[in-house]
């Protein structure tokens, strides 16, 4: 799972080498590190995170709304992640031509 430690080390190494440009940096972080934000705003499942999101998936290389929602589930039991979550995942793989998949099922 991703955390502030892990992506730290990252985004030290990015500026020691000079890579950005006093307000950004690029990063070329670990894909645990790219999926943990995407979890995490998933499962807020905000109207407002909708854009993020759509961004978050691609970044995390998510093929399928069955491979975002495992990664929702393990991070976080199944009885806390509400069918918001499950609409607002499928609805955005749905745009990336991905499937969709059930809150309880798993692969």
């Amino acid at each position: 799972m991703w955390n502030v430690d892990e992506m730290a080390g990252f985004i030290a190494a990015s500026l020691r080498r000079g890579e950005g440009d006093g307000q950004r940096i690029r990063v070329r972080a670990p894909l645990s590190c790219r999926r943990g934000p995407f979890v995490m705003k998933a499962m807020a499942a905000r109207e407002l995170d909708e854009d993020d999101l759509r961004l978050l998936f691609s970044l995390a290389t998510f093929r399928t709304a069955t491979e975002a929602l495992d990664a929702v589930r393990q991070a976080y039991p199944t009885q806390l992640i509400k069918p918001a979550v499950q609409y607002m995942v499928e609805s955005i793989a749905a745009e990336h031509g991905a499937d969709g998949d059930a809150i309880g099922s798993s692969t």
